[in-house]
């Protein structure tokens, strides 16, 4: 089933999903960003339903058109819009409703709260361009994963002290391009990307901790997609695994630098480029559309929403 975002307001609809490459380049590593330009026109008006603050949202960054859709989840009706970016990209969210979205070209961070249609928090993400970002929610830090720094450097992760205002930077030794980042809720942080020469890899900053220690996994991602904590367990989204093309979140226990898949939830036929669980749903994006999945069942798209344009991240928050 699918149905036009210009249609979402009349009916709620259910979601399925799509796979996106980089913007401006290509879907492997190594991609440069120098060329990259916010080439959607940017809506001119944020707006957002009133009352849709008392429902829980499904956020959607559209990097093609520079703005981030704002749907009742999981009903899936458009209830508001957020303009104002020049290349939306990462949207991740903490347990009091707080969005954050990144903004890949203008290399900022920016804040709403739920169901808000103005920013309330900006941080620059200087000389970098991020691609992913996590709350800790036992600290208040907000970490990001920057893909590249400018001049195509290494990428990097910058974790931000939200109450001081304060920022520093780490890197991970068998790291080169940073694509996700996840804490858990013991304040661990996980981040993954590829070494310089394409392989995946994966690594942890313990709570406390000053350097990032490798994590080595049984199986061997390719195009990392995403990192969430589900409460017991790390997801890792991957657009394949060991060397086949499906799309895959798997489960993860990491004990003594060594992660140890407990599921697998195989996206058969489809070439995601970001997910979130929440509940029993996955909610992925698969240029052009966003979909919803059983979790953590896989299989087929339960529904497909239509009418983005390159959509990448996606969030749910939950009503405070």
């Amino acid at each position: 089933m699918r149905s036009s975002l210009s249609a979402l307001f009349a009916m709620p609809v259910m979601l399925a999903f799509v796979g996106c490459a980089i913007p401006g380049g290509n879907s492997g590593y190594g991609t440069a960003p120098g060329d990259v330009q916010g080439f959607g026109a940017a809506r001119q008006t944020s707006w957002v339903l009133p009352g849709a603050a008392k429902q829980d949202l499904l956020y959607v960054a559209d990097y093609a058109v520079n703005t981030v859709y704002v749907l009742n989840f999981p009903q899936g009706a458009l209830v508001g819009e957020l303009s104002g970016f020049d290349g939306p990209w990462a949207v991740c969210t903490d347990p009091g409703g707080n969005v954050w979205i990144s903004n890949f070209v203008k290399q900022t961070l920016v804040k709403y709260e739920h169901g808000g249609s103005e920013p309330v928090k900006t941080l620059k993400d200087s000389r970098a361009y991020p691609v992913a970002c996590s709350v800790d929610a036992t600290t208040d830090r907000l970490a990001v994963a920057n893909r590249y720094t400018n001049s195509t450097h290494p990428g990097n992760v910058v974790i931000f002290n939200l109450a001081k205002d304060t920022a520093t930077t780490y890197t991970s030794s068998n790291l080169y391009y940073y694509d996700a980042v996840g804490y858990d809720s013991s304040g661990n942080l996980f981040a993954d990307g590829a070494a310089e020469n394409g392989s995946f890899g994966f690594a942890e900053l313990p709570a406390g901790a000053t350097k990032f220690k490798p994590v080595s996994l049984d199986v061997q991602p390719t195009i990392p997609v995403g990192i969430q904590w589900l409460g017991t367990s790390l997801a890792l989204g991957a657009a394949g695994v060991n060397r086949k093309h499906d799309s895959t979140v798997l489960q993860v226990e990491v004990s003594n630098g060594h992660g140890t898949v407990s599921h697998t939830t195989s996206l058969a036929g489809y070439n995601v480029s970001a997910f979130f669980v929440e509940g029993s749903i996955l909610v992925a994006s698969e240029d052009p559309y966003v979909e919803f999945f059983n979790y953590p069942a896989g299989g087929k798209a339960t529904v497909t929403l239509t009418g983005f344009e390159s959509p990448i991240g996606v969030a749910v928050s939950v009503a405070p």
